[in-house]
C-alpha cells in the first residue's frame, strides 16, 4: 500500500464537517458510509493473508508529511469540536440531527483522534506527546495515555490488564469493566509519577489530575460561552468516541491470554496475542491501527513502518465490521470463540 493511501483518513473529518454543514437525514451520512459501506466493501474485497511491510523503521526516517498528517488531524479535530459545540449552542438541532451529528463527530473522535493521540503518545518528540495529551483531554479521557503506555503494553493478555477482553466476555460487560479499570490505572500511574518527582499527588505534578482539570476547564468554558447544549454536544461526541476506542481494544485482544510460567511471571508478548486485519481500506482509514501485533512488538515504530507479522491471528472482518459484530455478543462469541485455540 502506498503511503499516500493514509490520506484517506481525512475522510473522517470531511464527513464530520459535512454532518455540520448539512441538515436532516444527511447528517447520518457518516454512520451510513463507515458502518455500512466500508464493512460491505471490505467483505467483498477480502484481505490478503500477508501484506508487504512498511519501510519506515523509526521517526528519523519517516517522511515529514506523514508526521504533519497527524498534526493536521489534531488541528482539524479541535476545530470540528469547536464548530460542533457552537452549532449545537444555537439550539436548532432536531432529534435526528442530534443523533446524526453525535455519531459523525463521535466517529471522528474514536476512529481518528484517539488513533492519532495514540500514535503521537509513543513518539520521542515532546511536542508530539504534548499534543497527544491535549487531544485526549479534549475527549475527557486523559487516562487512556497513562494507562496505555505504562499499563497495557506491560500487562496485555494478563488479568492485570483492564482492557484485555476475556474469552466469553461480551462487549457490554467489557465496557463496564474496562472504562473504570482504565480510569483507576490512569490515576495510579499519575500518582506514581508525582511521587517519583516528589510532588504532591493532588497537584500539577500528577499528569492525570492536570489533564483532567484541563478537560473540565474546556467543558465549563464551552458551557459558559456557548450554553449547555453546546457542552452536551461535546460530551455526547466524546462519549461515543470513547465507546469506539474501547470497542477497538475489545476486539484487538479478545480471548488472547499469555501463559503464566512456573515462577508466576507471564510469557513475553508475541504476535499471537493481538487480533489483526490486513484489509487495505481499514488500514488506510485507521492509519495502520489494524497492524496491532507489530505495534506491541515495536511501540515506537511509526505507523508507516508497521508490518503484518507471521503468527498474528486475523479478524474475519475489518475493524468497522468487527465492532458491529461485537455489539451483538452471542454472534461475536459464536464467530470468534472457535478461532481462539488456533
Amino acid at each position: 500500500m502506498r503511503p499516500t493511501a493514509y490520506l484517506l483518513s481525512l475522510a473522517f473529518p470531511a464527513l464530520a464537517a459535512s454532518s455540520l454543514a448539512l441538515d436532516g437525514a444527511w447528517t447520518l451520512l457518516t454512520p451510513a458510509l463507515i458502518y455500512g459501506l466500508v464493512p460491505l466493501l471490505e467483505t467483498m474485497t477480502g484481505a490478503p493473508s500477508t501484506a508487504p511491510p512498511g519501510t519506515i523503521e523509526s521517526a528519523r526516517t519517516e517522511p515529514r508529511w506523514m508526521r504533519s498528517l497527524l498534526w493536521l488531524h489534531g488541528v482539524l479535530h479541535l476545530g470540528l469540536l469547536g464548530w460542533g459545540a457552537a452549532h449545537a449552542g444555537r439550539g436548532e438541532w432536531t432529534l435526528l440531527e442530534w443523533i446524526g451529528r453525535t455519531l459523525s463527530l463521535g466517529t471522528e473522535v474514536g476512529a481518528v483522534m484517539f488513533v492519532v493521540a495514540h500514535e503521537l503518545g509513543h513518539r520521542p518528540r515532546p511536542a508530539d506527546r504534548r499534543l497527544a495529551r491535549v487531544l485526549l483531554a479534549s475527549a475527557f479521557y486523559p487516562q487512556f495515555g497513562l494507562e496505555h503506555d505504562r499499563g497495557h503494553h506491560r500487562y496485555v493478555g494478563t488479568p492485570s490488564d483492564p482492557v484485555t477482553a476475556r474469552r466469553g466476555e461480551g462487549l457490554w460487560a467489557f465496557l463496564a469493566r474496562a472504562i473504570p479499570g482504565c480510569t483507576a490505572d490512569g490515576y495510579r500511574t499519575g500518582r506514581t509519577q508525582a511521587e517519583r518527582r516528589r510532588r504532591s499527588v493532588l497537584g500539577p505534578g500528577n499528569p492525570f489530575l492536570t489533564d483532567l482539570a484541563i478537560a473540565l476547564g474546556l467543558l465549563l468554558t464551552v458551557a459558559w460561552l456557548l450554553g449547555p447544549a453546546a457542552a452536551g454536544a461535546w460530551l455526547a461526541a466524546s462519549a461515543f468516541g470513547v465507546f469506539l476506542l474501547e470497542s477497538v481494544e475489545y476486539i484487538q485482544h479478545y480471548g488472547l491470554e499469555r501463559r503464566q510460567l512456573e515462577d508466576g511471571s507471564f510469557e513475553r508478548v508475541a504476535a499471537r496475542h493481538s487480533w489483526n486485519s490486513n484489509h487495505p481500506i481499514g488500514r488506510a482509514l485507521l492509519i495502520e491501527l489494524p497492524r496491532h501485533a507489530d505495534h506491541h512488538a515495536h511501540a515506537a515504530r511509526p505507523y508507516g513502518g508497521l508490518r503484518s507479522l507471521e503468527g498474528a491471528p486475523q479478524l474475519p472482518l475489518g475493524y468497522p465490521g468487527s465492532i458491529l459484530m461485537a455489539t451483538v455478543p452471542p454472534l461475536w462469541k459464536r464467530v470468534m470463540d472457535p478461532r481462539i485455540p488456533a
